[in-house]
């Protein structure tokens, strides 16, 4: 049989009860800091530790999320906080941040890490390099089909955890960065504000038009029980349910669901069961389908509910309706329009002039209603009180982990005996004897009929009897409660074992802190002046500006200027032009599988015409494709280095510069760069120019709006951004080979007039993205080619309102 374990989320202590009594095999959960999921109710530290200890007597693992980026001053807190999970005998810690997994590896080498779906794993390069990093799981993107995830199965060593149910970000998670643009809140440090679930329009640039606003962000939940057997194929997978911030009834349904499909096979009622609880819609996602139709949900972006009545007439602030459910008082009706709601519980529920607690599908009642809506109107039930109510009763009744054999010995003269031998994977046994000695009888002689009944009585535990044997003398005599002395002594020593995993972290025993990798050779120390890093999308875009170039001698600069290429397309068909240039190639952020032939070949290429160029990377994982090359290679703004901890973990991979993260401010660039000087031998960058990409996604709204599919190919002639309800434009940079998707800021980003500020805390590499091709790229374009002095450039290039945004530069993010 395959290894399948399901994980279930456990965002209070009643959705962890919930999980486990569900029958998960592992539950996720969260302390008060450093999740993920920062609006679900999480646990304080005593509760973790409770929390870790009653799973364990329950066979259950615990994987804790310190999965937020951390603040450089936050960083001793997050490793407190992960040696006292250490200590009390967490399973593993889930990790997004490269800086906080380097020091986790050094400092408790034997705890398990997990990479987050916030690293944005995507494919089995990348996977293999999370193992070699010390991953001893992964949890991959969710916009991965089926074959991807099981080709990634079978080609690795490292447990692979996906999900199969709940919530889905239209944006690769720990890429999108909208909400903490929008408003400070970052998802990349729990706080989403959830921009994806507003209405926007979608309007072609080009020709003036605009759609009818409408969700067109946010997609269907998961749902892949009906796959359950394909997914009963993979071996050595976690499968993971979405839902920290659910109810407990949400999280007993769905993964007893689950359960059941994984032990008995497909159960079609349960699917409709799954409408019974909070979704948005259900579908299987980018897993096994790829139809818009099948992906989004544009009428709300709230819970969908159910059908349930049809509105017969509304008079007087009273609405009859006719069933098309059963109604019971209170389930909450909800009806909707062009993505407006209205509702009302059904507390008052009259049929023919009488007040009933329910009503049957087909009959036709009244309820208090006190908004108006059109005849024949269609109610959908958003909260099924009678089904919730079941479920919450259902998860209050405490599962059966363990079965237990007994074997009980009563021998005149003798201390009596018991021996347990237990289910779990050491079948461990345990044998206690009875302090006092077996007598011969006076009148009642104990029997094995009375001891099985007192071995029996194991309500309050998760332990069940599997068999009872006894081995007593004729005519002995003891009393009952030595019996159940030593039957609960046997279980309450069983379930103490259980709660200790890893006895040697008990034990104080030394951590070893395992070898680094051995630090590249870099050919050029830091650098003390200016170096303009001057991104392209397009490789004629490129080509077309460069003749700017001529106008100034770069050798009289007080600055250097670097030219990247984020087309590696583009780069091959314009080869030698490019590499005469010197372009630097910029891996993209995504690499599937239809990319990833043709990347190789490439790198192959580029590598055999410049051994030793540089090459940008922009994401953790494409390290994989370079074991093999003497590239200098440097990262992108992407990877979400947040701390010197994640520097020091690059320089250890040998990379020769990277850029820091876009959400931190002023305050937290000094304090973090400030980790570097004096020691580091790697130069960092700070984003100062351009749209900056809020959102990427394999789901294009320009398809989905305008022709309902993907490869529609209108972004081949037409320019195209979203509009959300307070008329702010976000442009949407397509990409019509993959039907890809980058929202982009409404504003350019414009720290330029900042760089004085940044070299004084010794940073002096500036990425300038320069895919938007209006005035103002095309005027600071020029002066950079032109001017001598970097006082020149910002004398040129003044921040203006209208067009720039500061980002996270000036006020961080929560």
């Amino acid at each position: 049989m395959n290894k399948i374990e399901l994980l279930a989320p456990a965002g209070s202590k009643e959705a962890l009860n919930a999980a486990i009594n569900a029958g998960a095999n592992a539950v996720y959960l969260g302390g008060k800091l450093f999740g993920a999921r920062r609006s679900a109710a999480n646990f304080s530290e005593e509760e973790l530790i409770e929390a870790i200890a009653y799973c364990h007597k329950m066979n259950v693992s615990v994987y804790v999320t310190v999965n937020t980026l951390i603040k450089e001053e936050e960083f001793d807190d997050a490793i407190k906080f992960v040696e006292l999970l250490y200590n009390n005998d967490a399973d593993a810690v889930i990790i997004q941040d490269l800086g906080l997994l380097s020091e986790v590896k050094s400092r408790f080498p034997d705890l398990h890490c997990h990479a987050s779906t916030q690293m944005t794993f995507h494919d089995l390069e990348g996977v293999k390099f999370a193992e070699r990093m010390g991953f001893s799981r992964v949890v991959l993107s969710r916009e991965l089909s089926f074959q991807e995830i099981e080709n990634i199965v079978n080609n690795t060593r490292v447990e692979i955890e996906f999900f199969v149910h709940g919530a889905l970000c239209i944006s690769y998670s720990g890429q999108c960065l909208m909400s903490s643009y929008i408003g400070g809140r970052s998802g990349n440090r729990g706080a989403c504000a959830q921009p994806c679930r507003r209405a926007y329009k979608v309007k072609n640039l080009s020709t003036g038009f605009q759609t009818d606003e409408a969700f067109f962000m946010s997609p269907k939940d998961l749902m892949t029980y009906d796959q359950i057997e394909k997914l009963k194929t993979l071996d050595n997978v976690s499968l993971k349910i979405e839902g920290r911030m659910k109810s407990p009834d949400y999280v007993y349904s769905v993964v007893s669901s689950y359960r059941q499909g994984l032990d008995e096979g497909f159960d079609e009622l349960k699917v409709s069961q799954f409408s019974r609880t909070f979704n948005r819609q259900l579908g299987n996602g980018f897993m096994f389908e790829s139809s818009y139709e099948k992906l989004m949900n544009y009428e709300i972006p709230s819970s969908y509910g159910t059908p349930a009545a049809k509105v017969l007439s509304v008079v007087n602030g009273m609405m009859t309706l006719q069933l098309i459910d059963q109604l019971n008082k209170g389930d909450e009706l909800q009806y909707r329009h062009k993505g407006k709601t209205v509702g009302t519980r059904a507390d008052v529920i009259m049929n023919n002039g009488q007040r009933v607690q329910a009503a049957s599908k087909g009959e036709i009642v009244t309820i208090p209603f006190k908004y108006t809506v059109p005849g024949n109107a269609l109610l959908y039930k958003t909260y099924d009180k009678a089904f919730i109510d079941e479920m919450l009763r259902k998860s209050e009744i405490q599962k059966n982990a363990y079965f237990v054999k007994f074997h009980f010995e009563a021998k005149l003269g003798q201390n009596s005996a018991l021996s347990a031998i237990f289910s779990d994977i050491n079948n461990t046994k345990i044998v206690t004897c009875s302090d006092k000695i077996v007598e011969k009888a006076i009148s009642r002689p104990l029997d094995e009929e009375r001891v099985i009944e007192q071995l029996s009585k194991l309500g309050g535990t998760p332990i069940a009897i599997e068999s009872i044997s006894c081995d007593i003398e004729d005519g002995v005599s003891l009393p009952v409660s030595e019996i159940n002395l030593m039957r609960r002594a046997c279980i309450e020593s069983f379930l103490e074992m259980q709660a200790i995993r890893y006895s040697h972290r008990k034990n104080g025993s030394e951590k070893q802190t395992p070898v680094k990798q051995k630090n590249m050779s870099f050919k050029n120390s830091l650098e003390q002046s200016g170096s303009f890093h001057l991104i392209f999308r397009d490789a004629k875009q490129l080509l077309q500006k460069l003749p700017q170039r001529e106008n100034g001698d770069a050798t009289s600069k007080s600055f250097d200027i670097k030219l990247y290429l984020n087309d590696f397309k583009g780069y091959n068909q314009n080869f030698e032009a490019l590499l005469k240039l010197e372009v630097i190639p910029l891996l993209p952020r995504i690499i599937r599988r239809d990319d990833m032939i043709e990347i190789k070949i490439f790198l192959k290429r580029f590598h055999a015409a410049n051994p030793n160029g540089r090459l940008k990377i922009s994401h953790i994982g494409q390290l994989e494709l370079l074991q093999n090359y003497t590239f200098e290679v440097e990262s992108d703004y992407s990877l979400n280095i947040f701390n010197g901890a994640a520097v020091n973990q690059l320089e250890e991979l040998g990379l020769r510069s990277f850029v820091w993260s876009t959400e931190m401010s002023k305050t937290e660039l000094r304090a973090s760069n400030a980790k570097l000087l004096n020691h580091s031998m790697i130069n960092a960058g700070v984003f100062i120019y351009g749209h900056l990409p809020i959102m990427i996604s394999e789901y294009c709204p320009v398809g989905g709006a305008l022709v309902g599919h993907d490869k529609c190919m209108l972004c081949k002639k037409n320019e195209f951004a979203l509009i959300d309800d307070h008329n702010v434009i976000y442009p949407l940079f397509c990409d019509p080979d993959h039907c890809r998707v980058e929202v982009m800021s409404d504003h350019k980003i414009n720290l330029i007039d900042q760089i004085k500020a940044l070299e004084e805390m010794g940073i002096f590499q500036y990425r300038l993205a320069m895919d938007c091709y209006d005035f103002d790229c095309n005027q600071l374009l020029a002066s950079i080619f032109e001017s001598k002095t970097t006082e020149e450039i910002i004398k040129r290039n003044s921040f203006n309102r209208e067009l720039h945004s500061r980002g996270s530069y000036l006020n961080g993010i929560e």
